[in-house]
């Protein structure tokens, strides 16, 4: 087969004639970019759209690339030694060097330096290659998950060796002194244990990571048996810079001294973390130009920081600041040779482990003086705490006896004030008590009401003597507890408005009591108008036994003296006279343009084992509590079954006014409303929610508030959602 089709002729010829130095021939080759990365090497050859350029780059650069890129050259060495390529740098993933002769072609994939040349041989870091002198012209196939840049030299075994000698020694004095400077700071963190050692050494970690990888070290020396780990390149760098930053975190205290850095490290290492999924899930080369821009935002970052805490006094970020700027020198011009925003050379090829080299030597230094630095503040601390307890004696001396005079009339203060909470706290079991009589008296009232014309007479007398009585007795001690509130502290204050609100919703009933069964006195039985006051009478009864019966319960739950009787029932018929209740409270309340609506689960066989009474009145009042709120719109309430198990959950949804958020803490306090004590809007005591509260914790349920109030800056609709979940509740 014939291989050298017109596209093959190559144009550039490189003379090698001196054996005793190494000849760059970076800038010599011709070059063509294979973006599809696809091409074998028959097509490159014998395709003649595929042109091949001269280089205008001392060093072909890349930056993070899909495509192969093919060089090609021919030699004509007039020396009487071998001559060997050697490409650069180690990281590159896939080397390939194809020799084309007039019928073949040889390809070496992968070169190695294991020459004899006077029973002596090395192995070079780099790709090295033995060049046959017969081959008509040299194809080079390069290709990498990094930074793609060609550094290729021509030379003899022994001006590569020594060149290879060389940058080793160099390299190898890079090495030791991240080696010598990490047992030096590991030495002294088990000497002081102080963790800024430690975190240091994290850096170092970083730093020789990265020498590792860019040396090719790693690979010849401790992975040689894994090359694959080289396309790891960007997720170790990536990984290892989240260490640096955790040493600039403690170095420069940000958690305490710049907060808002502090936050900016973190997503930086959150950034990097992504970086590190996106190079081994998605694209290396997405990921390698990433890390560019985000490892310059975070370097820039740090400086930023550093010159923010020394324009502030603080001594230690001054070589910090230096040695970082060095370090962001050499990032800056290497992050611009990857994005060949200038020229790729020896120079911009290493500065990154240039400016490295100082800033480790800088940041051991920091460290040190970052040490010092606390160590005399701590000295200078201790100096003012003794001064401080010099002045602290001698106050403690000169005011000895004003203290303890002051101490015995706080002590005096303090005994005077728990007198009178005792006091107060005697009257309100005393009311408490009466309010409990006076239930007992009115279920003997309901049962007198209840036989309707024969005992009415008897009836108006009695509610109208305990109405006067009751009346003067709320009226006392409601005086009296206001007198004690300007005295009492908030918890107080909240049981005097109890009373006030208590003695407005009792008499509402009363009056309508009284007044009605006044006026049955003077009409005749047989009159419409007498059945009609006699349910006006019955209502308010009703009215008034449900607000006793909520106190009296309220009371036992907090005395953990209520027992529930659970009985098994059908809810949803239940829920469904509730709806007839609630809707008729509606009308009464002329609120009949409020959408009440019935929520039930399609399983009509559903029974529940709770206690019935317990139940419906926390159904009541939460649904009570919505009507009183909701001016407009809906009402939504029923329940539903949580899935898979027996518990149940009941919801009331509605478009009323909401809950302020300042407001929402004190919901379920007894004795408490949500609105403004100057702009009393809406009746009731505030027991509703604190009853609900009670009784659910009872049950071994909790109850949970949604709400959107006209505060909220982006609400569209106030309202308030109640939900209750009930465990064990269904049979």
């Amino acid at each position: 087969m014939i291989f050298l089709h017109e596209n093959g002729k190559c144009q550039s010829v490189i003379n090698y004639h001196n054996s005793n130095a190494t000849l760059s021939i970076s800038s010599k080759m011709e070059i063509f970019e294979d973006k599809t990365a696809n091409y074998s090497v028959n097509e490159i050859i014998n395709n003649p759209k595929f042109k091949f350029n001269k280089t205008t780059q001392d060093i072909p650069s890349y930056s993070f690339t899909k495509s192969s890129i093919w060089c090609r050259f021919k030699l004509k060495n007039t020396t009487d030694e071998d001559c060997f390529l050697e490409i650069s740098p180690p990281i590159l993933n896939e080397v390939i060097l194809y020799q084309v002769f007039s019928n073949r072609i040889d390809s070496i994939v992968e070169g190695s330096f294991y020459v004899n040349s006077k029973n002596k041989a090395f192995k070079s870091n780099n790709y090295t290659f033995r060049l046959d002198p017969a081959a008509d012209y040299y194809l080079l196939k390069v290709k990498s998950k990094t930074r793609l840049f060609i550094k290729a030299q021509l030379g003899s075994f022994k001006s590569i060796f020594f060149k290879t000698k060389k940058t080793d020694t160099i390299q190898g004095i890079y090495a030791g002194l991240v080696v010598m400077i990490f047992i030096y700071n590991l030495f002294l963190f088990f000497t002081s244990r102080e963790n800024v050692y430690l975190f240091y050494l994290l850096h170092l970690i970083n730093s020789g990571l990265f020498f590792l990888y860019v040396s090719g070290f790693g690979i010849e020396f401790l992975w040689s048996g894994l090359p694959e780990i080289n396309s790891y390149f960007i997720t170790v760098m990536a990984l290892g810079f989240i260490l640096s930053l955790l040493f600039v975190s403690n170095f420069l205290n940000t958690r305490k001294n710049l907060p808002i850095v502090h936050k900016l490290i973190l997503l930086i290492m959150l950034a990097l973390i992504l970086i590190s999924a996106v190079d081994i899930l998605i694209s290396s080369y997405l990921a390698g130009k990433l890390l560019n821009y985000v490892g310059f935002a975070a370097m820039l970052l740090i400086v930023v920081s550093a010159i923010k805490l020394v324009k502030i006094g603080f001594k230690p970020a001054y070589t910090f600041l230096y040695a970082w700027l060095l370090y962001l020198i050499g990032i800056a011009v290497q992050t611009m040779q990857s994005l060949n925003f200038i020229p790729t050379n020896e120079l911009t090829s290493n500065t990154i482990q240039i400016g490295s080299a100082f800033e480790i030597i800088l940041l051991s230094l920091a460290v040190g003086n970052k040490i010092n630095f606390y160590k005399e503040k701590k000295l200078l601390a201790i100096s003012g705490e003794k001064e401080l307890l010099k002045q602290k004696e001698s106050l403690k001396s000169n005011q000895k006896y004003e203290l303890e005079k002051r101490f015995q009339e706080q002590t005096e203060l303090v005994y005077s004030k728990n007198r009178e909470l005792k006091k107060q706290n005697k009257e309100i079991e005393s009311i408490h008590e009466q309010i409990s009589d006076q239930n007992k008296k009115i279920l003997e009232y309901n049962a007198l009401l209840e036989a309707k014309n024969r005992i009415i007479t008897k009836q108006n007398e009695d509610l109208n003597l305990h109405k006067e009585n009751l009346e003067q007795i709320i009226d006392e001690r409601t005086h009296e507890l206001k007198e004690a509130t300007l005295k009492a502290e908030k918890a107080d204050q909240l049981k005097t408005a109890f009373l006030k609100d208590f003695s407005h919703e009792i008499r509402t009933p009363m009056n309508a009591i009284s007044g009605f069964s006044s006026l049955l006195m003077d009409i005749d039985p047989e009159d419409k108008l007498y059945d009609y006051y006699a349910e006006i009478i019955t209502n308010h009864t009703d009215n008034l036994l449900d607000l006793i019966d909520n106190i009296v319960d309220l009371s036992r739950i907090q005395t953990n003296s209520l027992q529930l009787k659970k009985v098994k029932f059908d809810p949803l018929r239940m829920f469904s006279l509730m709806h007839e209740k609630l809707s008729l409270k509606l009308k009464n309340e002329k609120k009949s343009f409020i959408n009440l609506r019935l929520i039930l689960p399609d399983n009509k066989d559903i029974k529940l084992n709770v206690d019935y009474n317990r139940f419906s009145k926390i159904i009541y009042q939460m649904v009570d509590n919505s009507i009183k709120y909701t001016d407009a719109g809906y009402i939504e309430f029923g329940f539903k079954q949580i899935k898979n198990s027996k518990d149940i959950e009941v919801f009331v949804v509605d478009t009323g006014v909401g809950i302020k958020k300042e407001k929402l803490e004190f919901v379920f306090d007894s004795f408490r409303k949500i609105e403004d004590e100057a702009n009393k809007l809406y009746s009731g005591m505030g027991l509703g929610l604190s009853l609900v509260k009670g009784l659910v914790g009872l049950m071994g349920g909790e109850v949970v508030i949604e709400t959107v109030s006209s505060d909220d800056a982006d609400a569209k609709q106030t309202g308030t959602t109640i939900r209750v979940l009930i465990p064990d509740a269904i049979l």
